[in-house]
């Protein structure tokens, strides 16, 4: 029986989930939640005896890779290939527009462009791009309307030990809101000329805003929230309220369809919240997923990325397009190489 497993690797805790096809139906089959430990419960206990054969000592497992590796074992999945994302913050999403130009001459111009807004060297970063052809609204000519997600390889590097250590084999990494909106996209009909939110709630205080129109990823951003919740308030709604300024003024909409929202803590407090500060404009409501068995909303709204991710190991597809931040020659599990591999040229 063929299995996804999506693994999302967050700041205090691993996510797993694994789904199967019933009938050709995605199933949530099992899932778990690892928070950090700081050490190995052997560790505590005092130190080693010193080791007088000539064994290679054992590298010490990072406490992410200590719970990647615990909750592979809880859902089965030990030495499977899986699909992983990490905290969006350690990513930078961009659009931009540039005239229409033959394909062969994408990757260059592409790089050039995207290098003015990544805050990265470009030999110090691993960039994927999704590009959609368009029409300017003010010239009405041919254009490129780029999407481009990017993540420093030493950032990249870390997470994919951090799995590779753990027995599992990286499949690939995406972006968060890929698998958000896939998951999303399973139960709800996102319609074409209508644009929708998906908001990602982290346990860190970090939010994820991400807003998109006819597959294209218009703004992908993020900020953090206080202890102080009347600042908030303010915070989030400031946060939200100039996002959807910008992609109305991009697409020429006045109308946000839905935003979805999921994660961590009080989340039925954000919906009525923003319900409450936009009217009923636009409508807020939870990122679901259709399961067979009994899982708590707050459970769920957690489980909803790692779902996405594993979705994608079965060959569903992103309504946002499918990014990749693992090219294909990396995934032969020589993460040696992955600066001579990746960093230099762009994956379209």
């Amino acid at each position: 029986m063929k299995r996804g497993i999506g693994v999302y690797i967050g700041p205090k805790e691993v996510i797993a989930a694994s789904l199967s096809l019933s009938q050709g139906v995605p199933n949530l089959e099992r899932f778990a939640i690892e928070p950090f430990e700081e050490a190995e419960k052997s560790q505590a206990s005092g130190p080693k005896e010193k080791d007088k054969s000539n064994k290679p000592a054992k590298k010490e497992l990072t406490r992410e890779a200590q719970a990647v590796k615990r909750a592979l074992e809880k859902i089965g999945a030990q030495r499977m290939r899986v699909t992983a994302a990490f905290n969006p913050f350690h990513l930078v999403t961009r659009y931009f527009e540039i005239p229409s130009i033959p394909r062969k001459e994408w990757g260059n111009a592409i790089r050039y462009e995207a290098s003015r807004y990544i805050p990265f060297k470009i030999s110090e970063t691993v960039v994927d791009f999704k590009v959609n052809e368009g029409v300017s609204r003010e010239t009405n000519a041919k254009i490129l309307c780029v999407t481009s997600a990017a993540v420093k390889i030493e950032t990249l590097r870390s997470y994919v030990n951090h799995i590779r250590s753990s027995s599992a084999k990286v499949d690939t990494i995406e972006p968060l809101f890929l698998a958000l909106s896939r998951a999303v996209a399973l139960g709800e009909k996102l319609e074409a000329e209508k644009t929708y939110g998906f908001l990602f709630l982290d346990d860190d205080g970090s939010v994820n805003v991400t807003l998109s129109r006819s597959g294209i990823t218009y703004l992908s951003r993020d900020f953090l929230l206080s202890d102080d919740p009347k600042a908030n308030e303010t915070r989030f709604y400031e946060e939200l309220k100039v996002s959807i300024d910008f992609v109305q003024q991009k697409t020429s909409s006045d109308k946000i369809e839905k935003v979805f929202i999921s994660g961590s803590g009080d989340l039925p407090f954000w919906s009525d919240f923003l319900t409450s500060v936009f009217g009923k404009q636009i409508t807020f409501q939870p990122a679901l997923f259709p399961v067979k068995q009994v899982v708590p909303s707050n459970m769920l709204s957690k489980l909803i990325i790692p779902i996405g991710l594993a979705l994608r190991g079965l060959k569903h597809k992103s309504p946002l397009g499918d990014f990749t931040l693992l090219p294909p020659a990396e995934r032969e599990e020589r993460p040696e190489k992955i600066r001579r591999l990746v960093g230099y040229e762009f994956l379209v």
